[in-house]
């Protein structure tokens, strides 16, 4: 788990430091990890790249205290949203 991890931080942040109000992320970053690897699913911690779509990495961050999930295919983002938004009923 990379997103709390001293030695990550120091190299991303340097001497600045988290908001406590995002220590919550803490258990949600585990239960994400947890299922990505449960399903095959490689996960990278602040990334942002373009990636095959036969790849499957989901790349996650925090953002503006929110915990933020997107996989690193393009097209694939930006399908996710309005299938997410069709999809609300379930």
């Amino acid at each position: 788990m990379e997103m709390f991890n001293r030695k990550v931080l120091k190299e991303r942040i340097g001497h600045l430091q988290k908001n406590d109000k995002l220590d919550y992320l803490e258990q949600v970053e585990g239960y994400v990890i947890r299922k990505c690897s449960e399903n095959g699913i490689e996960y990278a911690y602040d990334v942002m790249a373009e990636e095959m779509p036969y790849f499957k990495t989901m790349a996650y961050t925090e953002l503006a205290t929110c915990f933020y999930l997107q996989p690193l295919n393009f097209k694939m983002r930006d399908y996710q949203m309005p299938d997410a938004w069709y999809d609300k009923g379930h």
